[in-house]
């Protein structure tokens, strides 16, 4: 729990601090940047009434984690200080006003339905590598997340690569055909208490996305604005079809890799007679030639991708068996495996003219 409630700092001071409150049994702690709000709920005994205060989040969520394990830690309100005990260990926190901490308007849920943590973590797995660290467009700086047709799809996307997944649901209350785009820094915070049992309750409303696993609520302002039509970029046809083996391709991109341009990280692969040969230059460094087996028996194709996306998407697969299908060496690429139907990446390529010398 320390490195959920752990919370950056902010403008606004009470920000960086949690929100106790204890009351009928309950230790509820909150944290919210204003755009996000997240709540914990675990038992406590409590003496001497209810209590509400504030504790510094970074510093409670360290001390804590280097607290005893399973050993009780008692609170308890001084007035403008909280002491914080646990067997012999004893600290005094500094704690701001609790009036001053924000209040959350929860939203009507439009949609609401269970998903499975696997399946949730696994979604989350699959497309969050796709988003950009940063971009001017805030709309991709999250996942877009919809239901239809009784399935639960997820997609992100920076522009260069975009990864989307769907999984089954097997009932949703009110709206069925749910949209909206979450932030990728609440789905990485999600992602960290997602396990193998249990479910979660998502709720979709017209301005905010709720998650709820067990004890832990996630609550946030849904991004708004236009997400791109990912369908207008996914080719339907491919001449061009390649399986591979994801260890080894991996391998050779990483040797390219090394002689590399700086500026796009850029490798070429040429796939011909059930091989795919690999090259790279570097002006300044010199150059890589190499070659795997692949299975192709088309007609000899090349086509240059920067090294480090192509890695990352085929990580975003669970299953080594990929399928790499090619439209022409300009058009997007996609890549899909046998074992994950309902996952679908797509990678653009660098123009080859652009790297070699004279446009050639």
């Amino acid at each position: 729990m320390a490195s959920l409630l752990k919370r950056s700092q902010t403008t606004l001071p009470v920000l960086s601090n949690l929100l106790v409150d204890a009351a009928d049994g309950t230790a509820t702690f909150v944290g919210t940047d204003l755009e996000s709000h997240v709540t914990v709920r675990v038992p406590a005994q409590l003496k001497g009434g209810p209590a509400r205060l504030t504790l510094p989040a970074d510093k409670l969520a360290e001390l804590v984690g280097l607290m005893p394990a399973g050993s009780n830690i008692v609170m308890n309100d001084e007035g403008g200080q909280v002491r914080i005990s646990s067997t012999a260990n004893e600290y005094r926190l500094v704690t701001l006003p609790a009036d001053d901490y924000p209040v959350w308007s929860p939203d009507d849920a439009a949609t609401t339905f269970s998903v499975t943590q696997r399946q949730l973590r696994r979604l989350i797995d699959a497309v969050l590598y796709a988003l950009p660290a940063k971009d001017h467009r805030r709309v991709l700086m999250g996942a877009l997340i919809e239901t239809k047709d009784m399935n639960l799809r997820m997609t992100a996307t920076d522009g260069k690569k975009l990864s989307r997944m769907s999984v089954s649901l097997g009932e949703i209350e009110g709206d069925k055909n749910a949209r909206c785009v979450v932030s990728g820094k609440l789905l990485t915070d999600l992602r960290k208490i997602l396990g193998d049992e249990g479910s979660v309750q998502v709720e979709i409303g017209e301005r905010q996305a709720a998650f709820i696993v067990d004890n832990v609520e996630y609550r946030t302002n849904v991004i708004e604005g236009k997400y791109p039509d990912c369908d207008a970029v996914i080719p339907k046809e491919f001449p061009f079809a390649v399986r591979l083996n994801r260890e080894q391709f991996k391998l050779a991109a990483r040797r390219a890799g090394v002689v590399s341009e700086d500026r796009n990280k850029s490798i070429i692969l040429k796939f011909a007679d059930n091989s795919c040969e690999f090259t790279s230059m570097a002006a300044d460094i010199g150059t890589f030639n190499g070659k795997v087996s692949v299975e192709y028996d088309g007609n000899p194709i090349e086509v240059a991708f920067n090294y480090q996306l192509m890695i990352e998407t085929l990580d975003s697969f669970g299953h080594p068996d990929i399928h790499l299908n090619i439209k022409s060496e300009q058009s997007p690429t996609v890549l899909r495996c046998d074992a994950e139907p309902d996952h679908i990446c797509v990678l653009m390529p660098i123009k080859l003219t652009d790297l070699r010398p004279g446009g050639e």
